[in-house]
């Protein structure tokens, strides 16, 4: 297991470690993927959308992302972002953590990858 994920997993509380990723897509479904990917590869974004979750995880720890969800007060900017739900169900967000983990540790998707490739040779 990655040091971010137990961080995320120690931050979020002892049902964390009992965290269901088949639970946390559809808490990705429900309460994310209306603004947010989970691809792991930033090409894939659009410029207005928001930031891809699973390269977001990728590039900071759990600590700073689960500080940003559980302390709405301290973003340093505006966002649209509704994280009020999953403040109030930790099982929910260590799910969601769960589920994430799995998409950063996977290799990029076959699209993703032929895109990168697309690019390269631009």
């Amino acid at each position: 297991m990655s040091p971010r994920l137990v961080i995320a997993l120690a931050l979020v509380a002892f049902p964390a470690l009992a965290a269901d990723s088949a639970r946390g897509f559809v808490v990705f479904n429900e309460r994310c993927a209306s603004c947010h990917t989970a691809q792991h590869d930033a090409r894939e974004r659009k410029q207005s959308q928001a930031p891809d979750l699973a390269l977001r995880l990728k590039q900071k720890d759990g600590a700073a992302l689960n500080a940003w969800i559980l302390e709405p007060a301290k973003r340093q900017k505006e966002t649209p972002c509704e994280t009020r739900a999953l403040i109030d169900d930790r099982e929910a967000l260590a799910d969601l953590w769960a589920w994430l983990q799995g998409k950063v540790d996977a290799p990029p998707s076959p699209r993703a990858e032929r895109r990168k490739d697309e690019l390269d040779r631009t």
